[in-house]
């Protein structure tokens, strides 16, 4: 593998989690989650254009963690 790929991948891996940040901080406003801290686990392709994504929000009184899965369009992802 070249060098050059190897940091395109970090490049664009750096991205996506950017957006697909900014997306769930967006998808959740006005809802429980609003505020929550939360932590991406896993950013997957499951195929048709989608992308599955599971997320650890910390809510309140005891900070425990919930799992939620998301499913977002590659072209929701192109606004962000």
């Amino acid at each position: 593998m070249q060098k050059e790929d190897i940091y395109k991948y970090f490049i664009l891996s750096s991205q996506l989690h950017e957006a697909v940040t900014k997306w769930i901080k967006d998808r959740v406003r006005g809802t429980f989650y609003e505020g929550c801290k939360f932590n991406i686990d896993n950013i997957a392709n499951i195929g048709g254009g989608q992308l599955g994504i599971r997320v650890d929000f910390q809510v309140p009184p005891m900070n425990d963690y919930v799992e939620e899965i998301y499913n977002v369009t590659i072209e929701e992802l192109e606004e962000y």
